[in-house]
This record gives structure tokens, C-alpha cells and sequence, in this order.
């Protein structure tokens, strides 16, 4: 028989959510800190910048946004999506391409 320490319990499922739920509301902290550094040091506001950063996935993954799959990913109307794009265009954030 062997005798089990504290340093050698296993977590259950519940300390496990709870460890995992604490470093993600860490990480989200940090990311958040990140995003609005990078904001003030670019003159971008928060809009603008979470535009940026779905307009870079998308391009990374090799699929560009359309105004429209923009739109729908901020969930903002129209107007709003057309005003945004084309204030990031003015500022040389961004540049709009003809979809082929």
C-alpha cells in the first residue's frame, strides 16, 4: 500500500475548471492591456482596432474579409461597417481591394 501526498493528489474536474477559468480571464487581461498599448501608440481607437485585429486573422488564415463578413463578425449595421472601413482607409490603416 502506498501512501498518496498532497503533492501527489490529482486535481479533480472542478479545481481544474476553476485553475483553467483563472488563466483565462488572465490571459484576456493581458491581451486587453496589450490591444489598448498598441491602440494609443498607433492613434487607433477600440473599434478600429478590433476591426484590425479580425481584418489580420482573416488575412492570415488567407481568407480576406468582405465589408459585409466585417460587419457581421463586429455586429454593427451597414452604415456603421461603411463608416468604419472608409475612416481606416483615410487614416492608411487599411486599403480595399476588388474581390476577384
Amino acid at each position: 500500500m502506498t501512501k498518496r501526498g498532497a503533492a501527489d493528489r490529482r486535481p479533480d474536474r472542478a479545481e481544474l475548471e476553476k485553475l483553467m477559468s483563472a488563466d483565462m480571464r488572465a490571459v484576456t487581461a493581458q491581451s486587453d492591456r496589450i490591444g489598448r498599448h498598441f491602440a494609443r501608440q498607433h492613434e487607433v481607437n477600440g473599434t478600429d482596432f478590433h476591426a484590425l485585429l479580425h481584418i489580420m486573422v482573416a488575412e492570415t488564415a488567407g481568407t480576406p474579409l468582405t465589408s459585409a463578413q466585417l460587419r457581421q463578425r463586429m455586429d454593427v449595421s451597414p452604415a456603421a461597417i461603411t463608416y468604419l472601413v472608409d475612416r481606416m482607409i483615410d487614416a492608411g490603416h487599411i486599403r480595399r481591394e476588388p474581390d476577384p
